[in-house]
């Protein structure tokens, strides 16, 4: 089973290249583009794009959303041609969600690189990306955009792919939900751009580690006190 390191370093050398719909790591060619326009007539060309803008992308190795993930699980190279398909496994951005470990909204989200971030609504999600640390997101986003690093805002949901391992997981038995910051003033002697701060970092939005340390300073926040807050928040002291 690949792990979440694999799966991001696969993300990470797909950046780029393009995105067709239906595809999963395999290699754009004439015959790729006929089979996929007889199973999927709409999107082969999407409106507003011609033929020509596929044949363009010929010979680069093309992806959709969640083609992008089971690329990365059915390659045994960043560029192998060939993905092993596996029909058991042949899953669309919902049931990489519903088929999770883990998964929930934001608010629970686990700050590791590997996991997936969904757009969409409670009942449906509609696209996934590769979280790959410091809040940015590997997403195969379109014909136009192809494969891109985006930022996580905008990101619903998150999940643990049931389908790889995540070695470098510490993980509580079962998250809890992110509370909201308190409302009053007296919040243990921190100042609420603290307290916002901390649940900011909690989110992603500073980033881990050293990345953290100096966006924190660069904001004017004294470290120390505002990974001690993440702390207390992460353990129920506060």
């Amino acid at each position: 089973m690949k792990d979440n390191n694999w799966l991001v370093d696969y993300c990470k050398a797909q950046v780029g290249r393009p995105y067709w719909f239906g595809t999963f790591g395999q290699i754009g060619s004439a015959s790729l583009y006929q089979s996929k326009q007889n199973q999927y007539p709409n999107n082969y060309p999407p409106k507003k794009f011609t033929k020509d803008s596929f044949v363009k992308q010929y010979g680069k190795k093309v992806h959709d959303c969640a083609g992008l993930i089971k690329g990365a699980i059915w390659c045994d190279s960043f560029d192998d041609p060939t993905p092993s398909y596996k029909s058991s496994e042949d899953y669309g951005a919902n049931k990489f969600f519903t088929n999770a470990t883990k998964n929930g909204t934001m608010n629970t989200f686990i700050d590791l690189p590997g996991i997936l971030v969904f757009k969409g609504t409670d009942k449906q999600k509609t696209h996934v990306g590769v979280y790959i640390g410091n809040g940015k997101v590997i997403e195969a986003k379109g014909h136009t955009a192809g494969v891109v690093i985006s930022d996580i805002s905008g990101f619903k949901y998150w999940a643990m792919c049931n389908l790889i391992s995540y070695s470098d997981a510490i993980l509580p038995a079962d998250p809890k939900p992110t509370p909201a910051p308190p409302a009053d003033s007296s919040n243990g002697g921190y100042t609420e751009a603290e307290v916002k701060a901390a649940y900011d970092c909690i989110r992603g939005k500073y980033g881990n580690g050293a990345t953290r340390k100096q966006k924190l300073k660069q904001a004017g926040f004294d470290y120390v006190r505002v990974q001690g807050l993440v702390n207390k928040i992460l353990h129920g002291k506060f």
